[in-house]
């Protein structure tokens, strides 16, 4: 998953890199430094190496600093921009009951056709990070005006409803059509799918709800920044299991 979004970080440099094949070079040893060497000085080590393998420095430098400008500027807009949003279970719950209330596999069928036209967003700057989020997600359940997708990674949920309102453009954009979407990790989907087997023949258990509040709610008061940065659930996870006094953020 860092790896994906790395590459797409590294995308929206190559538009003006003066060599291309320095910059991919730059930003995949920067991430596998990140990894194995964290207190060391990732830039440093990057131009070190390449320095040894290529004779162009000046062009190498000036790739570096680029990276360099646009990983603070990425950073500063983290804290600017970063949100994080709380789910109505109620809502929640409701949106799981009217996909299965009207699910069907001729219409996942058709769905699933044109759920690979998400490939043709991985390189469009505007839609291509919840295109990635959407390619590591299954497409589980669809009605005609719902749909359920699974992912095994809480992160990658974490991150989709973080930048929900896109994503439910992008999706709006492959199908022609609104679709009110609810995620579910891999327990959770097969909680549900268990009690859709007991009660799949009880005519009364699954009848369409209309949503009368919001699905997502922006949730100021649970997002903590450290400086400039913002940090989500992942981080507020940590502090809730083991702590804040045990918890170190980098």
């Amino acid at each position: 998953y860092n790896l994906i979004m790395c590459f797409n970080e590294t995308y929206n440099l190559l538009k003006e890199a003066a060599n291309r094949r320095i910059i991919v070079e730059v930003k995949l040893l920067k991430f596998m430094n990140e990894f194995n060497n964290p207190q060391e000085d990732v830039n440093l080590v990057a131009s070190e190496a390449i320095k040894k393998e290529s004779p162009i420095e000046n062009t190498i430098s000036q790739e570096i600093n680029k990276v360099s400008k646009n990983d603070v500027t990425e950073q500063k807009n983290l804290g600017n921009e970063t949100k994080r949003y709380k789910i109505n279970p109620e809502m929640k719950k409701k949106r799981v009951n009217n996909t299965f209330a009207g699910a069907s596999k001729i219409l996942k069928n058709i769905a699933l056709e044109k759920w690979n036209d998400i490939n043709n967003y991985l390189i469009d700057s505007y839609y291509m990070e919840v295109a990635g989020l959407l390619k590591d997600c299954i497409l589980s359940v669809v009605s005609s005006k719902n749909m359920i997708i699974v992912s095994k990674y809480d992160a990658v949920i974490d991150k989709a409803y973080s930048e929900f309102s896109k994503l439910e453009d992008l999706i709006e954009k492959i199908y022609q059509d609104k679709y009110q979407v609810v995620f579910l990790n891999e327990e959770e989907f097969k909680t549900e799918v268990n009690n859709f087997k007991l009660h799949k023949d009880d005519e009364n258990y699954y009848v369409y709800q209309e949503e009368e509040e919001e699905f997502l709610t922006l949730d100021d008061k649970l997002v903590e920044k450290t400086g400039e940065v913002c940090y989500g659930s992942l981080v507020d996870k940590a502090i809730n299991i083991f702590g804040r006094d045990n918890i170190e953020i980098e």
